[in-house]
Protein backbone atom coordinates (compact mmCIF):
# COMPACT_ATOMS: atom_id res chain seq x y z
CA UNK A 1 0.00 0.00 0.00
CA UNK A 2 1.54 3.63 -0.66
CA UNK A 3 3.10 5.41 1.83
CA UNK A 4 0.07 8.57 1.45
CA UNK A 5 -2.85 6.00 2.20
CA UNK A 6 -1.26 3.90 5.10
CA UNK A 7 -2.73 5.83 8.47
CA UNK A 8 -5.63 7.54 6.71
CA UNK A 9 -9.23 7.28 7.37
CA UNK A 10 -9.65 4.43 5.49
CA UNK A 11 -8.39 1.47 8.35
CA UNK A 12 -11.70 0.28 8.36
CA UNK A 13 -11.42 -0.60 3.97
CA UNK A 14 -9.46 -3.13 2.54
CA UNK A 15 -6.84 -2.34 -0.04
CA UNK A 16 -8.94 -3.58 -2.68
CA UNK A 17 -12.20 -1.42 -1.51
CA UNK A 18 -9.61 1.67 -1.43
CA UNK A 19 -8.40 1.08 -4.99
CA UNK A 20 -12.00 0.06 -6.12
CA UNK A 21 -13.19 3.46 -4.84
CA UNK A 22 -10.48 5.23 -5.90
CA UNK A 23 -10.74 4.01 -9.44
CA UNK A 24 -14.57 5.00 -9.71
CA UNK A 25 -13.17 8.83 -9.00
CA UNK A 26 -10.03 8.27 -11.11
CA UNK A 27 -12.74 7.70 -14.42
CA UNK A 28 -14.73 11.48 -13.56
CA UNK A 29 -11.74 13.46 -14.70
CA UNK A 30 -8.80 11.53 -15.73
CA UNK A 31 -9.79 8.65 -18.11
CA UNK A 32 -11.53 11.37 -20.53
CA UNK A 33 -8.58 13.02 -20.51
CA UNK A 34 -5.76 10.51 -20.71
CA UNK A 35 -5.15 9.50 -24.43
CA UNK A 36 -4.41 13.39 -24.45
CA UNK A 37 -2.17 13.64 -21.20
CA UNK A 38 -0.29 10.37 -23.04
CA UNK A 39 0.21 12.12 -26.59
CA UNK A 40 1.45 15.95 -24.97
CA UNK A 41 3.67 14.18 -22.56
CA UNK A 42 1.98 15.90 -19.56
CA UNK A 43 4.26 15.85 -16.71
CA UNK A 44 2.57 17.74 -13.80
CA UNK A 45 -1.36 17.46 -13.39
CA UNK A 46 -2.64 21.01 -11.63
CA UNK A 47 -5.52 20.51 -9.64
CA UNK A 48 -7.84 23.51 -8.22
CA UNK A 49 -10.18 21.39 -6.12
CA UNK A 50 -13.09 23.06 -4.27
CA UNK A 51 -16.26 21.51 -1.85
CA UNK A 52 -16.29 17.92 -1.18
CA UNK A 53 -13.47 17.33 -3.87
CA UNK A 54 -10.86 18.95 -1.39
CA UNK A 55 -11.14 15.49 0.35
CA UNK A 56 -10.29 13.03 -2.09
CA UNK A 57 -6.39 12.66 -2.38
CA UNK A 58 -6.25 12.86 -6.26
CA UNK A 59 -2.30 11.41 -5.67
CA UNK A 60 -4.24 7.93 -4.96
CA UNK A 61 -6.54 7.80 -8.16
CA UNK A 62 -6.09 4.78 -8.96
CA UNK A 63 -6.44 3.32 -13.29
CA UNK A 64 -6.95 -0.50 -12.12
CA UNK A 65 -2.77 -0.93 -12.67
CA UNK A 66 -0.88 2.35 -10.78
CA UNK A 67 -1.68 5.27 -8.95
CA UNK A 68 -2.20 8.67 -10.27
CA UNK A 69 1.29 9.88 -8.24
CA UNK A 70 3.17 6.43 -10.20
CA UNK A 71 2.36 8.60 -13.48
CA UNK A 72 2.44 12.43 -12.97
CA UNK A 73 3.93 15.25 -10.86
CA UNK A 74 0.55 16.33 -8.52
CA UNK A 75 0.01 20.07 -7.71
CA UNK A 76 -2.92 21.40 -5.63
CA UNK A 77 -4.23 24.59 -5.12
CA UNK A 78 -7.01 25.19 -2.59
CA UNK A 79 -8.62 27.91 -4.44
CA UNK A 80 -8.20 29.89 -8.10
CA UNK A 81 -9.74 33.40 -7.91
CA UNK A 82 -9.96 34.96 -11.96
CA UNK A 83 -10.30 38.87 -11.89
CA UNK A 84 -12.42 40.78 -14.29
CA UNK A 85 -9.68 42.81 -16.21
CA UNK A 86 -10.23 46.81 -15.77
CA UNK A 87 -9.66 49.34 -18.00
CA UNK A 88 -6.45 51.48 -16.61
CA UNK A 89 -6.90 55.48 -16.51
CA UNK A 90 -3.47 55.24 -17.19
CA UNK A 91 -2.29 56.64 -20.51
CA UNK A 92 0.27 54.31 -21.79
CA UNK A 93 3.17 55.12 -23.77
CA UNK A 94 5.20 52.90 -26.10
CA UNK A 95 9.65 53.30 -27.09
CA UNK A 96 9.24 50.85 -29.97
CA UNK A 97 12.76 49.90 -32.17
CA UNK A 98 13.85 48.12 -34.78
CA UNK A 99 15.77 47.86 -37.43
CA UNK A 100 14.95 47.92 -41.86
CA UNK A 101 18.32 47.55 -42.91
CA UNK A 102 20.37 43.98 -43.12
CA UNK A 103 22.66 44.50 -40.40
CA UNK A 104 25.75 41.89 -38.61
CA UNK A 105 24.92 39.25 -41.16
CA UNK A 106 21.12 39.43 -40.76
CA UNK A 107 19.01 40.14 -43.86
CA UNK A 108 16.70 43.75 -44.38
CA UNK A 109 13.64 43.49 -42.78
CA UNK A 110 11.23 46.19 -44.43
CA UNK A 111 8.30 45.58 -43.01
CA UNK A 112 9.77 46.47 -39.61
CA UNK A 113 9.02 50.66 -40.32
CA UNK A 114 5.74 49.64 -41.23
CA UNK A 115 4.93 47.51 -37.74
CA UNK A 116 6.41 50.19 -35.56
CA UNK A 117 4.37 52.65 -37.23
CA UNK A 118 1.51 50.59 -36.60
CA UNK A 119 2.09 50.22 -33.05
CA UNK A 120 2.67 54.14 -32.75
CA UNK A 121 -1.41 54.46 -34.24
CA UNK A 122 -2.60 52.55 -31.27
CA UNK A 123 -0.36 53.15 -28.43
CA UNK A 124 1.51 56.78 -28.20
CA UNK A 125 5.33 56.25 -28.98
CA UNK A 126 8.91 57.12 -29.29
CA UNK A 127 10.12 55.26 -32.55
CA UNK A 128 13.53 54.36 -32.73
CA UNK A 129 14.74 53.12 -36.41
CA UNK A 130 17.73 51.78 -37.75
CA UNK A 131 20.42 54.47 -36.66
CA UNK A 132 18.53 55.89 -34.19
CA UNK A 133 18.41 52.45 -32.54
CA UNK A 134 21.40 52.75 -30.42
CA UNK A 135 21.57 51.55 -26.74
CA UNK A 136 22.66 55.13 -25.73
CA UNK A 137 19.48 56.67 -27.84
CA UNK A 138 17.59 54.11 -26.06
CA UNK A 139 19.19 54.78 -22.42
CA UNK A 140 18.14 58.54 -22.80
CA UNK A 141 14.45 57.69 -24.29
CA UNK A 142 13.42 55.62 -20.59
CA UNK A 143 15.55 58.67 -19.47
CA UNK A 144 13.46 61.06 -20.53
CA UNK A 145 9.80 59.65 -20.11
CA UNK A 146 8.39 60.01 -16.44
CA UNK A 147 7.50 56.77 -14.32
CA UNK A 148 5.39 56.30 -10.82
CA UNK A 149 8.16 55.76 -7.91
CA UNK A 150 7.52 52.40 -8.16
CA UNK A 151 8.14 52.20 -11.45
CA UNK A 152 11.59 54.04 -11.22
CA UNK A 153 12.79 51.49 -8.76
CA UNK A 154 12.63 48.47 -11.19
CA UNK A 155 13.46 50.07 -13.96
CA UNK A 156 17.52 51.35 -11.85
CA UNK A 157 17.35 47.85 -10.05
CA UNK A 158 17.63 46.39 -13.44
Amino acid sequence: MPHFIKGAALSNYTLRQVQSLSQKVYKWPIQPAEAALVETKTPTLVFVLDGWLRNIPMAALYDGKQYLVEKYNIALTPSLQLIEPKSSKKEFKAIVAGLTEASSGFSALPNVKLELEEIGSQVPSSILLNQEFTSKTLQNRINSLSFPKDEQAYLTAK
